[in-house]
Order: structure tokens, then sequence, then C-alpha cells
């Protein structure tokens, strides 16, 4: 009876601790569930924002992003589509994504789909073309990822972006880099890939391949004259009448500066490439018009076929050969290419080499032709003649070697040699004739040493430096220095004729000058030329021309100069018309430096029994 309480008790209790662990586990249950709820929401709260962010990067990208099935129809299509698929595509889900393309691209989507399936996680990268409404078209680059088998996509993921700006850019860059900027012709690296693809399909059929080599005449004066912005405008003009003057199937480019080309790959003969030179220069006849100014513009051609063994580089420095040998020819006209147009380019190139050698090794020397008084048969001058002593090609005159000087730049610089080294000759001999008026020194200017240059300092500097007086310098000039530059040409020589120098105007009757332009000009001495002297015992009416240009220059106050007179006769005849004085080898030959002293002493008596 005793332990019925303790057995009670101890119920009890078991009852109260079953009781508060079931509590517990509520309570850690309650606890839990609050705690997973808490991580649902924070899980679902980061899975809206990364969802959103998703959902705005997709649809501020500048890329869309389309998912589709084998057959292009669309599964998922992000909001931006309209940007590159055009206004058209509000509901493109369920339609296939190639009734947006043209056909060509429509088939190469569904080619790029196949073969990404083909592979898991297969990637393609195509470009295609989408029509719009304007006539227009747009260029896509769409890549294509294969995402079948994730469960969450189960479609082909294609990641499109427009691409025309950039293909328009490229284009432009590419149109750049082939063509000439200023005339839109193409350049030099497209004119080259041109022949060199004609060349190659040359070999599979009878045609012949012929490149037009053109340099326009007179381009730099217009430069000179008018300015650099009316040079362009007659470069683009001339582009213009060239494209009028071939066949479209013909290729003109503009190779640099005033030099263009043209390519006549489909000629079946040689005859077309000569029309072609003939159309281009009768169409540069017509005078062009720059700034309200008449130009009139001339073209040398070089006409060269391409032959079995040649390239691109050689057929064109065969053109520019034959460019060369017409415009020494004469302005405006062309000339085929001759094998033997290499030879003398070789020899050109080491004339020219040597000429740089010689201004640089004092290989020039001056030799003097006498001027002789026809009265008395005093020597009253000498003009200074340059000549070259060659080291392996002896002594050379200026025929030989000055049209390359003029054609490298180098006339200033010999120029400047010829009148320092004048005047140190100068300085040494007899300061006055018998007359008592000084002995005077020529020496020739040429045009370009009064367009470039100080010649005005040049000459001070020389007289300068060897204590000469001017007035026994003489300036000799031709009478291209009365039509070109004429103002800026009088202004100087008026600067050089104040100084004391004297002036003279060189072969006389050669040029188109007109009287007023000789009034103008402070000349002091008038020079006719030898081509009169020739013919004076010709004709009466040879002689009525020599006697009319003696009276023009003695009615202008000038000292008349006979050039080239060869025999008595000629002496005879200029004596009795009243020419003054005279040069030839009637009276002497050029000497050297050297040899001028003895002339002016023992042998000048030899002179006076020339005229007695």
């Amino acid at each position: 009876g005793s332990t019925e309480p303790f057995v009670s008790w101890m119920r009890t209790l078991i009852f109260v601790l079953i009781v508060l662990r079931q509590v517990l586990t509520l309570l850690e249950n309650l606890q839990l569930t609050r705690n997973l709820e808490a991580r649902v929401a924070e899980r679902t709260a980061e899975l809206r924002a990364s969802e959103q962010r998703f959902q705005a990067l997709v649809q501020h990208s500048s890329e869309v992003v389309t998912v589709v099935g084998l057959d292009s129809t669309v599964l998922y299509q992000s909001e931006s589509e309209q940007r590159v698929f055009g206004p058209m595509t509000r509901e493109l889900v369920g339609r296939p994504l190639t009734e947006l393309l043209t056909e060509t691209s429509a088939a190469r989507l569904l080619q790029g789909l196949r073969e990404a399936a083909a592979e898991p996680f297969g990637m393609r990268v195509l470009e295609l073309t989408i029509p719009r409404p304007d006539a227009t078209a747009s260029q896509v680059e769409m890549t294509i990822t294969n995402l079948l088998e994730n469960p969450s996509v189960r479609g082909l993921v294609l990641n499109t972006r427009d691409v025309t700006e950039r293909r328009r850019l490229e284009g432009q860059l590419v149109h750049e880099a082939f063509h000439d900027s200023l005339t839109g012709l193409a350049n030099r690296a497209l004119f080259k890939d041109r022949v060199e693809h004609a060349l190659t399909g040359r070999r599979r059929t009878d045609r012949t391949v012929t490149v037009l080599f053109l340099d326009l005449d007179g381009f730099k004066e217009v430069n000179d004259s008018l300015g650099h912005a009316a040079g362009d405008i007659l470069l683009t003009r001339v582009a213009e009448r060239l494209r009028s003057s071939v066949r479209p199937s013909d290729t003109v480019a503009r190779l640099g500066g005033d030099e263009f080309a043209v390519l006549v790959e489909d000629g079946l003969e040689d005859l077309l490439a000569t029309d072609g030179a003939q159309r281009i220069t009768a169409g540069l006849e017509a005078p062009f018009l720059v700034t309200g100014q008449e130009i009139h513009v001339r073209a040398s051609v070089g006409i060269a076929t391409a032959g079995p063994e040649d390239d691109a580089d050689q057929v064109l420095r065969n053109a520019d050969l034959a460019m060369y040998r017409a415009k020494a020819a004469g302005e405006g006209g062309y000339t085929r290419y001759d094998p033997r147009m290499h030879a003398e380019l070789v020899e050109r190139l080491e004339l020219e080499a040597d000429l740089r050698h010689a201004l640089d090794h004092d290989e020039f020397v001056l030799y003097y032709q006498p001027t002789v008084s026809l009265a008395t048969g005093e020597i009253v001058g000498v003009e200074a003649l340059i000549r070259w002593e060659h080291p392996t090609r002896g002594l050379l005159h200026p025929g030989s070697f000055i049209t390359a000087a003029e054609n490298m730049g180098l006339i200033p610089a010999i120029g400047r040699w010829v009148l320092r080294e004048a005047c140190r000759h100068a300085a040494a001999w007899p300061q006055a004739r018998t007359s008592g008026n000084p002995f005077t020194t020529s020496v020739n200017i040429s045009v370009c040493q009064l367009q470039h240059g100080d010649l005005v300092q040049e000459v001070a500097d020389a007289l300068a430096a060897h204590a000469l007086r001017p007035e026994q310098l003489v300036l000799e000039m031709t009478e291209s220095v009365l039509l070109d530059h004429t103002e800026n040409n009088l202004a100087l020589l008026r600067r050089i004729r104040s100084m004391g120098v004297r002036l003279a105007i060189d072969d006389f009757g050669t040029g188109y000058s007109s009287l007023s332009y000789l009034q103008r000009f402070p000349f002091d001495i008038l020079k006719i030329d030898r081509s009169f002297i020739a013919r004076l015992m010709g004709t009466s009416q040879e002689v009525e021309l020599v006697r009319t240009i003696i009276g023009l220059g003695q009615s202008l106050r000038m000292t008349t100069v006979a050039e080239g007179i060869e025999d008595h006769n000629q002496f005879l005849a200029l004596r009795r018309i009243g020419c003054e004085l005279g040069q030839g080898y009637h009276f002497f030959r050029p000497v050297p430096a050297a040899a001028v002293t003895s002339l002016l002493g023992d042998n000048a008596l030899d002179a006076r029994q020339l005229v007695a």
C-alpha cells in the first residue's frame, strides 16, 4: 500500500516530461519553420532580383536574345527585338524567325541551326540580312548556341546584334584604302591588283593586257600660279574627262600627283589601246574652267602591252618609260613602249647619280667664249659656259646633262655654283678695256633660278665675295622670263639692275615675247639667236629680218650681240647692217679660264686681224 503514492508520482513526472519534450519539439519545429520561411523569402527575393537584373540586361543589351526550335520557331524573345528585327516583330513567339529574313539568309539560318544542334553545346556564327519596309536592309551577326539538353532552356539560343553601321564603316575604309580620296578613282594599290588579276586571266584567253600611263603637261605651273586648291579642282575635272573617254570595262586610276593610268584588259588587239590614247588626248583638248579661268591641259601618254613573262610592276614601269619618251617628244602625244627604253633608263639613272656626285665633288668647270667688237676686234667680255669633266666620259657639254639636271631639280644649285665661280675668275682678269669700258663676264640664269631661292642676295654675295664691281657682271636669260610669272620676274630683275648689274636677253627671236614686254624689262643687251645668223646669207629677206632685230635693239637703247658667227661673210654682213658685238667660232672657241688672260694679251691681235 505504501508504494502506490510513489508509483503515482512517477507516472505524473513521466507524463510531465513527455509533455515538456513535445512542447520543446513543437517550439523547435516552429523556430525551424520560421527560419525556413525566412530563407525561402530571402532566396525568393534573390531570385526575383536576379531575374530582374537578367531582364534588365537583356532588355537594354545591344544584342537580342532569342530561343528557337530546330525549325526556327521562336520559343522566347527578349523585349529588345525591335532594335534588330524592326517594328513588325512584337509577336514573334510561335512564328518562324525565317519570316524576317531574305531567302538566302533564311536558308543559311536553318543550315546553321541544324549544324549547331548536331553537336552538344555546338555553336555557329552567321551574318544575315534583314530587309526593311523602306527597301533598305540591315546586316546582323548571329551566334547560335545549342542548349537543347539544358532543362531550363530546351532550345537553340540566338544572340543577335546589328552590325549594319560597322559593315558600312568597314566598307568605307576598304574603299578609301583602294581609291583616291580626291577624285574617287582607283588608287595605285587597286590598279596594281587589277593588273595582276588581268594578267592571271590572260593565260586562259588570247586577250591582251595594256596599261596607259598619263602625266599632265604643265600641271605644276597651274599649282604655282593659281594655288593648290585650283590644282585639286583641275585634277577632279581631268578624272571626269578620263572616265568619259574610256570604255566601262577599263579601269581608270590616279597614281599620285598629276599621274593617271588606264587598264585595258579585255582588248583583242593592241589597236584598242592606241584608240584609247587618242580618245584621252582628244578629250583633254577642250579647256577646263577652274575658278573662273580657262585652263588648257594636255597629257603625255605611255602605252605598254604586257609580254608573256611580265608582271604588274614590269608593265607599269614600261608604260612609265614610254610616257617619259612621249613627254620628251612634245606635249600632248603618246608613245608605245620599246624594249630599248630600258637601256636608256639605266643610262639616265647612271647620269643622274653621276650628276649628284659631280656637284658634290667639283667636277664642273667653266669655259669662256669671248665677245668681240665687230668694229674694232677688241674682246669686250666673255660668256661663262659650263662643262662637266666626267671621270670616264671626258669633257661633256651642257646638252648632254642639263635636261637631266632640270628633271632632278639641280639647276638652282648648279646656277649658284656657276655664278660664284664666274665671279671668282672675273676678279683675276683686267678690270677695263682699252676703250675704258668695263670688261664683262656674262652668266646664264635660268627661269627656275628666278622663281626659287633669292637670286638678288646670291648675286650680291658673289660680287662681295670676290670684290667684283656690279658693272663687270652680265646676267643672261631667255625670253621665257618675259612670259612666265611676268610681274614677279620684272620686280626681281629691276632690283638686280638697280645694283648696277647689266641684263641681257639671250636667244632673242626664238620665243614669243612682244615689244611691250621688251620695253618693260630693264635689259641692256639683246643677243640675236644663232639660227638667224646661220640663215643670214640665204636671201635678202633674212638680212632684213636681222636688220630689223638690230634696229629694234637700238631703238630700245640696247647693245646688240650676234651669236654663232661662223665665217667671214656673216661677220661682214652683220657689221654692215649695224650689229655692234659678236660671238662665234669665226673669232674664238670657248676656252678654259686660265686661257682668258692670254687671249686678252698676246692673242687679242688675232681678233683685230679677223675684222680687218
